[in-house]
């Protein structure tokens, strides 16, 4: 009777805490977890739940003991192994996160997620065409194929059911956004044409085509869509810089550097690399 008390009052706690989770209180969510009896069987969804509240507070390293702690006990679990191919990317070890997807995929051939994963662990490797072929692979699926994130995939429904059209909108923008890097910026301008059509409110596709415009010279246009771009997201560093990249080409170091301080202070340096503050570099050797 006792053991029966346990078991039950382990499953309101584990029920307690997936509605934490699904209101986002990771913290909450966490508390409720660590308090479960280990000594019953701990179901594979409550080890990926667990893992995905520390994987949303950008504690990996935890994150990823809990997945190991699940894999030993369910070692072709595919949520699991997904939660750890994300974490591989987090900590940017995109050999791993490479090696993780193809035999993912091998065995999960309709997962668009994993292809997703797959395709942006190339880009970061430098397999700029392998990655645009991967991109077009996810584009041309069937849309009845498998098309949820990894917490679709574990909660059933997702924080939102607007997350299973996310993938397919985020390979668009990622393939014009690969496109140009290696100069095509007539056809990346198509990809984001389309996924503005699609998503007309989505921030990234305009200021990415804003971006394509200015390297073909048209700075008209260019600058209108990372104006709105930015009535979308005023606090996005990146489409700062392109702002920057916008006035750099008109000759208008001042305005440029506005930018650049502006883009600088909200962060771009931690989530993009330096290249604004080699461009401040450059700018205020000129003034």
């Amino acid at each position: 009777m006792f053991s029966l008390l346990k078991k039950y009052k382990n499953r309101n706690t584990r029920n307690k805490a997936y509605r934490r989770y699904k209101r986002r209180m990771f913290i909450e969510a966490i508390e409720l977890f660590e308090s479960i009896d280990t000594s019953f069987t701990i179901p594979i969804r409550q080890f990926g739940i667990h893992a995905l509240c520390h994987y949303h507070l950008s504690e990996i390293a935890r994150a990823q003991e809990i997945i190991e702690k699940g894999l030993l006990k369910y070692p072709d679990a595919f949520t699991l192994l997904v939660l750890k191919l994300n974490c591989s990317i987090a900590i940017k070890d995109y050999k791993l996160a490479i090696d993780l997807a193809q035999k993912l995929f091998n065995k999960h051939p309709k997962s668009k997620e994993v292809l997703f994963n797959l395709a942006y662990s190339l880009s970061e490797d430098g397999q700029i065409e392998e990655a645009i072929k991967i991109y077009k692979k996810i584009l041309s699926m069937a849309k009845t194929q498998d098309n949820s994130s990894i917490d679709d995939t574990i909660l059933d429904s997702g924080f939102d059911s607007s997350f299973r059209n996310m993938i397919d909108i985020n390979a668009l923008n990622n393939l014009g956004y690969e496109r140009m890097k290696i100069g095509e910026y007539t056809e990346a301008i198509e990809n984001f044409n389309q996924l503005i059509s699609m998503e007309k409110d989505y921030a990234f596709a305009y200021n990415n085509r804003g971006f394509a415009y200015i390297q073909l010279g048209e700075t008209d246009k260019g600058i209108i869509d990372i104006e709105h771009s930015l009535s979308l997201e005023p606090e996005n560093s990146y489409v700062h810089k392109n702002k920057a990249l916008f006035h750099l080409a008109l000759g208008n170091d001042k305005l440029a550097l506005v930018s650049l301080m502006r883009a600088r202070e909200l962060g771009f340096e931690q989530i993009y690399g330096n290249e604004v503050e080699k461009l401040i570099a450059e700018v205020s050797a000129r003034l």
